[in-house]
């Protein structure tokens, strides 16, 4: 790990390095983003009592990207537990 240099930060604040030798870029200690199930199934629950994707995913402050795969998968473990 001689062979490197950092190389800014990522949008989660966490330091980016670049490598010398292959001339790869990567994190050295991520920080993950995630969502707790709680979350995630009050949001899916909010849509479903008729709010839209995008009225969720502003007042939890979050991509409508996420509560539209969530319902995906809401759908999907429904259907699978048939």
């Amino acid at each position: 790990m001689e062979n490197q240099i950092r190389r800014g930060k990522n949008a989660s604040g966490s330091q980016r390095c670049l490598c010398l030798d292959c001339k790869k870029t990567y994190t050295i200690d991520p920080k993950f983003k995630r969502y707790s199930e709680e979350t995630k199934a009050d949001a899916v629950r909010e849509y479903e009592f008729g709010d839209s994707a995008r009225e969720v995913a502003r007042r939890y402050g979050m991509n409508k990207g996420n509560v539209a795969y969530w319902l995906k998968k809401s759908g999907e473990d429904e259907h699978n537990s048939l």
